[in-house]
């Protein structure tokens, strides 16, 4: 219940000491709404971009747009700038009009390509 996950992200800064620190943590822009994505894959379906799956060690393709392992928690699309065809050529977008929840929002998170998050954690010894 006290436990908050933020995928796609990583530590960025840890200052303070045992029961008394802080932690910065980036996030990456997926350009895909987690609160609006249910997984669907549609939007995958319908991507015309095939690249390397770095993931399955190069013995397949992806999506340009798509979740990095099936297990992945949380179950987001996320799409991967530098194969994703609006933002190497200003074409496509197919994935946001397939998209029945609205979830893809490559406008928003054009002006925060990543977000800094500061956590400050206190321990009482008892």
């Amino acid at each position: 219940p006290n436990i908050t996950l933020y995928s796609y992200s990583e530590v960025q800064k840890v200052e303070g000491e045992s029961g008394n620190f802080s932690v910065d943590i980036l996030k990456r822009a997926r350009y895909v709404k987690e609160d609006e994505c249910i997984n669907c894959g549609v939007c995958a379906e319908k991507c015309p971009m095939r690249v390397i799956d770095e993931f399955d060690r190069q013995l397949r393709k992806r999506r340009a747009i798509y979740m990095y392992y099936l297990q992945g928690v949380p179950a987001i699309m996320t799409i991967d700038k530098d194969n994703c065809l609006w933002f190497t050529k200003n074409a496509c977008r197919i994935c946001e009009k397939v998209c029945e929840r609205e979830a893809i929002d490559f406008e928003f998170f054009s002006k925060f390509p990543s977000l800094i998050i500061n956590f400050n954690f206190y321990y009482n010894k008892v």
